[in-house]
């Protein structure tokens, strides 16, 4: 079409300057149409080219309305179908309410498009970048192994396991019996396996709840009945904080689930507490091995509860401030429409309790993946982070991540072939799933 567009503009310039001046007058109206015909069409290919639906922050609005020449014209309507928003005319779009709209372009007064958008305040936060200790008390325990039975002839038995009760599942009731330690759940099987009698054990696999009787055996090496399970009471472990209200005092943390092994242990009734961590040392991350940071929770007025944990992150209320020393100011939050492959810097502790920012690339963003904690793909690019990790190591998740003053996402995993790189996830899934931003 361009190449169409060239040879019309060259033939018609040959035809003004070969005819009179009645010819050139006439010719020059016509090429004057060709140019602007030819604008529109670029912006209508545009235009046509929208998604059928958009989020936008409400001061990007005009974005999406492109500048008008009186041909092309977008009117934003409202529920009750009210035209209340026209770019074309220079009506100031900023102050349009939020909520749900629908979008209609048309070229001469005939429609060619229309789209849903959704209009969604700016939001400010203050960036983290501070390690955290995560203590999660579940009420249940997690079997993270099977443990084999010794009996008197000297066989390894593992009835638990025999039952059907596998690495991963949580275990919520014994007997009927809500059970919360390691040390409730040893007690119970013991008593019942002194009266010969079975236990039933009650347990949770990725959101189903099943129900099994397990006998319990004496094992001649602990002089107690057992029945083959190695089992976790709690989750213990180092994060990094990723943003902080200062209005609210709500937090978010590591843009990913506490999980006991894979994720199947969590359920609405856990709780916890978030505190600062003192990084000691770090565990070098190499290919088919991640690294890691190694911290010692200390006491400090860096405190906050855990009332939410899911697929993308803990979230919670800080009992005091919190500061971060490269935004003395809140910074506004980007959607995932708006980051852009290219340079970011991310913000962690690796040493003590000092944030230090460091340069990374986004490389890839997937926006078909803003309701997981995989939406972009980043590499590590700065070389004292290099030295000093090998690039992104366990304890970084939550690490957020800046792109021209925005708070655009959070470190969530390591490649485990690559260390260099991770994955990432938007920081409008983590506000979403806050309830700051709606879906």
């Amino acid at each position: 079409m361009k190449k169409i567009k060239t040879e019309m503009i060259s033939e018609t310039k040959e035809k003004l300057f070969k005819g009179g001046k009645k010819n050139r007058v006439v010719t020059y109206i016509l090429l004057m149409g060709i140019i602007a015909f030819g604008s529109v069409n670029t912006v209508c290919y545009d235009i046509l080219s929208l998604p059928p639906y958009q989020q936008v922050i409400i001061s990007d609005l005009p974005s999406i309305v492109p500048s008008s020449d009186h041909i092309l014209q977008a009117k934003l309507f409202n529920n009750e179908e009210q035209a209340i928003a026209i770019q074309e005319n220079g009506a100031d779009t900023t102050k349009t309410p939020i909520g749900f709209y629908n979008m209609e372009y048309s070229v001469s007064g005939i429609p060619i498009k229309s789209i849903k958008v959704s209009v969604l305040p700016q939001v400010y936060l203050t960036p983290g970048g501070h390690s955290i200790g995560i203590l999660l008390q579940t009420k249940g325990v997690t079997v993270v192994g099977h443990s084999p039975i010794i009996d008197s002839n000297g066989d390894a038995l593992y009835p638990a396991k025999d039952a059907g009760v596998l690495v991963g599942d949580f275990v919520t009731n014994i007997n009927q019996t809500s059970i919360n330690t390691n040390k409730e759940i040893s007690d119970i099987i013991n008593q019942s396996g002194e009266k010969g009698q079975a236990v039933t054990i009650e347990y949770v696999r990725q959101g189903q709840m099943y129900e099994v009787k397990v006998m319990p055996l004496y094992c001649s090496d602990t002089k107690t009945y057992r029945i083959g399970l190695y089992v976790r009471d709690n989750t213990a472990g180092v994060g990094t904080m990723t943003y902080y209200n200062p209005i609210t005092n709500r937090y978010g943390a590591l843009g990913h689930i506490v999980s006991n092994l894979d994720g199947n242990g969590q359920t609405p009734e856990d709780q916890g507490m978030i505190v600062k961590a003192d990084i000691q040392g770090i565990k070098i991350g190499q290919k088919g091995s991640p690294g890691e940071k190694m911290g010692v929770f200390v006491n400090s007025n860096l405190r906050g509860t855990i009332d939410t944990n899911s697929d993308f992150g803990i979230f919670g209320t800080m009992e005091n401030d919190l500061e971060n020393p490269y935004f003395p100011q809140t910074i506004p939050v980007a959607l995932a429409s708006e980051i852009k492959v290219g340079k970011a810097q991310i913000y962690t502790v690796i040493s003590g309790e000092k944030i230090n920012q460091y340069d990374i690339n986004i490389v890839k963003i997937l926006p078909n993946y803003l309701s997981s904690g995989k939406g972009m793909i980043i590499e590590v690019t700065d070389k004292e982070l290099l030295s000093k990790t090998g690039g992104i190591i366990q304890g970084m998740s939550g690490s957020p991540i800046v792109q021209n003053g925005y708070l655009v996402g959070a470190v969530t995993h390591v490649f485990v072939n690559d260390p260099t790189k991770g994955y990432a996830c938007f920081v409008q899934t983590m506000l979403i799933e806050d309830g700051l931003l709606s879906k």
